[in-house]
C-alpha cells in the first residue's frame, strides 16, 4: 500500500502529531480497506496513489480502529486526548461513549485530505424524528507560523509551537480545555449547518 500505520514522518511535526494522537494501530489496515467494498477503481488509487475520497477515508480510518479488547474510541490510548475528551464531555454534557476519537496519522485522510484526528460526536436524538449522524469534527496539529494557516484543511488547526503541553506544566490544564473548546465550537457549528467550519488556536 502507497501508506503505513507503522511508519513516521521523522520530523519534529511528524514526532509531535504521534506524540500527541498517537497510531492507527497494526494488522487492520487490509481487513478494513477489503470490508469497505471498494471499486476497483478505488482500490488502484489507494495502492498505487495512497488516496481515498474524503468519506470513505474516514470511514476506512474508523474500521481500523473499531472497538477491540486493547483498543476502544471511547477511551483513547493518549491522556492529552483523553483529557480534551473529558472536557469536551463536559462542555457538551455528554456520556463518555458519544465521543469518540479517531488517530488518522499516515492513512488517505492525513496525507491526502490534511487531516491528523478527528473527533466522532454523537447528537440528541430528537422526538419525532430519525436519529441523525454524528457529527465529525476533524484535527490538525502544526509547528507552524500562523502564516501557514492558509492551507489548514482540518475543522480545528492546533499550533504547538513549542511542542505538546506536559501534564506537569502549570499551563497544562489551560491548554487542554483550550483544545477542547475549540472542538466544541467546531461542533456546535458543524451542528448548525456550516461543515466547512475552521478555527486556529496556539497553545
Amino acid at each position: 500500500m502507497a501508506f503505513s500505520p507503522e511508519g513516521r514522518s521523522g520530523e519534529t511535526g511528524g514526532t509531535l502529531e504521534w506524540g500527541v494522537f498517537g497510531g492507527i494501530g497494526k494488522g487492520k489496515v487490509m481487513t478494513a480497506i477489503k470490508e469497505m467494498g471498494l471499486t476497483t477503481e478505488e482500490f488502484l488509487k489507494l495502492k498505487d496513489k495512497g488516496y481515498l475520497p474524503y468519506d470513505k477515508s474516514i470511514d476506512l480510518v474508523k474500521r481500523i480502529q473499531n472497538v477491540t479488547e486493547k483498543h476502544n474510541p471511547a477511551n483513547p490510548e493518549k491522556m492529552i486526548v483523553r483529557d480534551i475528551k473529558d472536557f469536551l464531555e463536559e462542555f457538551l454534557k455528554k456520556k463518555s461513549e458519544n465521543v469518540r476519537f479517531y488517530s488518522a496519522l499516515k492513512t488517505p485522510l492525513d496525507i491526502m485530505h490534511g487531516v491528523d484526528a478527528f473527533f466522532e460526536i454523537d447528537l440528541e436524538k430528537e422526538e419525532g424524528k430519525e436519529q441523525q449522524k454524528p457529527v465529525v469534527v476533524t484535527m490538525d496539529i502544526t509547528m507552524r507560523a500562523k502564516e501557514g494557516d492558509k492551507d489548514q484543511k482540518a475543522n480545528v488547526l492546533i499550533r504547538m509551537p513549542d511542542g505538546a503541553p506536559l501534564s506537569a506544566d502549570d499551563d497544562y490544564e489551560a491548554k487542554v480545555k483550550q483544545i477542547a473548546r475549540a472542538v466544541k465550537d467546531a461542533f456546535e457549528n458543524i451542528k448548525s449547518g456550516d461543515k466547512f467550519f475552521k478555527t486556529a488556536i496556539t497553545i
